[in-house]
């Protein structure tokens, strides 16, 4: 124990007691121990007082009588190795199929700029967790139209060049808008550059990044809508761990092949679309790691995703979000 700690515990004894060295000669006939004072210190001494029995009041004990005794012994029972409860090992469930669907969110009408165009779309939120993250619907214009009819009449060779100078006139009819959050200009600014890095993964593994634009007077990224489902949502639990394990290994390995890997390892930052795992992150990113490093961060971070996905598909089925496929 830390410091002195001091304790008095009541003795009544019937007789008196002596103890040799501890109360002087004599006192024996004419003292009772009714007082034990325990001082306990950090490395050793255990102290006993006597009190008189007599109603005089108490005078302060001096370091005479004193009784000091080696360190204390070490406790004779184990200390727990860790303060927190044991894991209980989740079952394995059957197929899984899905019972609820959402509602489908509120929607506005939105119009911003790309470049040389200007967009009108319908928003909504991705889901409720990601505020800043927007599904676009896009509307096309008259504009918009014309120049598709102006791109059918070109030339195979002019219409590969004027759609990598003006990507904006061929975008999808749906995109996803993923605004700036304040206070995040590192983040952003690395994801940006990551997009860059990893271009030809881009619609592989992470959605196509079309650039940056001002989306309600903040910065934001003009990003593919690449579909699926989240995997922190019912619609995205309905695999078994096997093939969880399996295309969340691919998708990782792939990004480490060209140097990066995703280090904010959460379910809601992978999306399953089809039968593989895209990346929808990439502000946080580990790189310079040697090749047996990446390989033993994706074992890791697959094991890691492995054991919260196997968690949510049990909160899932206990709230009836997912049901199992008989």
């Amino acid at each position: 124990m830390l410091g002195d700690v001091m304790s008095w515990v009541t003795w009544f004894a019937p007789a008196a007691v002596a103890a040799p060295g501890i109360a002087p000669a004599g006192a024996a006939s004419r003292q009772a121990w009714t007082r034990v004072h325990l001082a306990f210190t950090s490395s050793h001494t255990l102290c006993f007082f006597p009190a008189a029995r007599s109603p005089m009041p108490r005078r302060r004990p001096t370091m005479q009588g004193l009784v000091i005794l080696d360190d204390a012994p070490p406790p004779k029972w184990p200390a727990p190795r860790s303060s927190a409860p044991p894991r209980r090992e989740q079952p394995t469930l059957g197929p899984l199929k899905l019972r609820f669907v959402p509602s489908p969110p509120t929607t506005e009408t939105v119009r911003f700029r790309f470049r040389t165009r200007f967009v009108h779309a319908t928003a909504s939120q991705v889901d409720g967790v990601h505020r800043n993250v927007i599904r676009l619907r896009v509307h096309p214009s008259a504009a918009d139209r014309l120049v598709q009819i102006i791109y059918t009449l070109l030339p195979s060779p002019w219409l590969a060049r004027c759609k990598a100078s003006f990507p904006e006139w061929s975008l999808p009819s749906c995109l996803v808008v993923k605004k700036h959050k304040d206070g995040w200009d590192e983040e952003f600014e690395a994801e940006k550059a990551t997009y860059a890095k990893l271009a030809s993964l881009q619609g592989i593994v992470i959605p196509e990044c079309y650039g940056e634009i001002r989306y309600c007077g903040a910065r934001a990224l003009l990003l593919s809508d690449i579909g699926g489902a989240c995997l922190a949502t019912p619609a995205g639990a309905l695999l078994d761990e096997a093939t969880f394990c399996r295309i969340m290994h691919d998708a990782l390995t792939t990004l480490t092949r060209f140097g990066v890997l995703q280090e904010d390892r959460k379910l809601d930052n992978f999306h399953l679309v089809g039968d593989a795992v895209m990346v929808v992150d990439l502000e946080s990113m580990s790189e310079g790691l040697s090749d047996e490093e990446f390989a033993s961060d994706v074992a890791s971070t697959v094991k890691w995703l492995a054991r919260f996905y196997k968690t949510n598909q049990h909160c899932f089925l206990e709230d009836g979000f997912i049901a199992v496929d008989e």
